[in-house]
């Protein structure tokens, strides 16, 4: 679980990272907003887990960690998600780039968690039959 755990923290900061580049500042502000690299955050530390879970003995407690890390993402995210959606008053008022930013880390979060619950269930089966 290690691999697929890189490759979403790639994913995560690549839409962090890119969410930044691509996002324009508000009126009257001279940066995008630092809000934008959230994603990237979450990557990294999702890529730093999936480092330590490379190792055997690591295995078991970075994963631990890594799936808290996303289902504390997918919590956060999906809250300001409707949060954000609920306070628009328009179509016109939608970012687009935020929200499809949010809607993003939000997917790929809630796959990240789907596939270590199905790695933990397997798991935990395997163990069970002593294999």
């Amino acid at each position: 679980m290690a691999l697929p755990t890189l490759f979403f923290a790639f994913l995560l900061i690549l839409t962090g990272v890119g969410g930044y580049l691509l996002g324009h500042p508000e009126a009257g502000a001279t940066h995008v907003s630092y809000t934008a690299l959230i994603p990237a955050w979450i990557g990294l530390a999702l890529g730093i887990l999936g480092a330590i879970a490379l190792n055997e003995k690591a295995r078991k407690h970075a994963m631990h960690v890594a799936a808290m890390v996303g289902l504390l993402a997918i919590l956060g995210d999906g809250f300001q998600l409707i949060k954000t959606i609920g306070n628009t008053q328009t179509a016109a008022d939608v970012r687009s780039l935020k929200l499809m930013s949010m809607s993003l880390t939000l997917i790929w979060c809630t796959l990240f968690m789907w596939l270590c619950v199905k790695s933990f269930i397997k798991a935990r089966r395997n163990r069970t039959l002593g294999k």
